[in-house]
């Protein structure tokens, strides 16, 4: 059981985190997923030395349980407006083995590109809960995640503006503040098929409603007495969340 979790907030101009099943037409998800998150931790973990390579992508789970978004009480309501954009990529850049098909003449180069659209989500910050599997390695967790720069495709560019420890201890609410999967009661929440910290697909409730162009806190129901609570997290006690 985690006694302690890191809180960061992160402040974006807009981000797109392409849905599993799309293809051409890239739909994004409202919400940052698991798998995302530690994708940027463990490049975080490259920029400190703590690891090197292919290692980096596995390396998360020597530091952290889980990694989620929440919704912070404080901002019940966030702005979350979608919006489509057309990406001219250059084909003839494309590797091939160890081989890049560079264009002989400056003009070919216009013959070799293809267009696709990609939707973004415009919205001004987001709050993540960070579960430390040793205390000892708070400080690395802490300096990795301010180093994070990026939360999507190469333009969904972010800022850390906090990060923060939250003490954990257990309480009698009868619901949690964060995203979650596995047997809960999710009749009044939102559900997304995404990615958990180990790539796997998962049906994940948000604790959020879409309503028009925000995210409205919805607080997901779980069983009295199952939850740990921090200064502004909670979340399930034990399980596979």
């Amino acid at each position: 059981m985690p006694s302690v979790a890191i809180i960061s907030k992160i402040k974006f101009p807009f981000f797109s985190l392409k849905h599993i099943e799309s293809y051409q037409v890239a739909v994004s998800y409202p919400v940052i997923f698991p798998s995302t998150l530690v994708g940027a931790f463990g490049y975080a973990l490259s920029l400190l030395g703590e690891c090197k390579g292919d290692e980096c992508s596995k390396a998360y789970s020597n530091y952290i349980l889980k990694a989620r978004e929440f919704v912070n009480e404080s901002r019940r309501t966030i702005i979350s407006s979608k919006f489509p954009v057309i990406l001219k990529r250059f084909r003839t850049l494309e590797r091939e083995g160890n081989n890049y098909n560079l264009p002989e003449k400056i003009d070919e180069i216009s013959k070799s590109t293809d267009a696709m659209v990609r939707e973004y989500v415009f919205t001004p910050e987001r709050d993540f809960v960070f579960t430390v599997k040793n205390d000892k390695e708070i400080d690395v967790v802490k300096k990795a995640l301010r180093l994070i720069d990026r939360l999507g495709d190469s333009e969904s560019l972010v800022s850390v503006i906090d990060v923060r420890e939250e003490e954990l201890t257990e309480c009698t609410y009868n619901n949690v503040n964060v995203m979650v999967k596995g047997e809960f009661n999710f009749t009044e929440n939102t559900l997304l098929l995404g990615l958990d910290e180990n790539g796997n697909k998962s049906l994940f409730a948000i604790p959020y409603k879409i309503v028009d162009y925000s995210l409205v806190y919805s607080p997901i129901q779980v069983k009295k007495g199952n939850v740990l609570c921090g200064k502004s997290v909670r979340i399930p006690k034990g399980g596979d969340w």
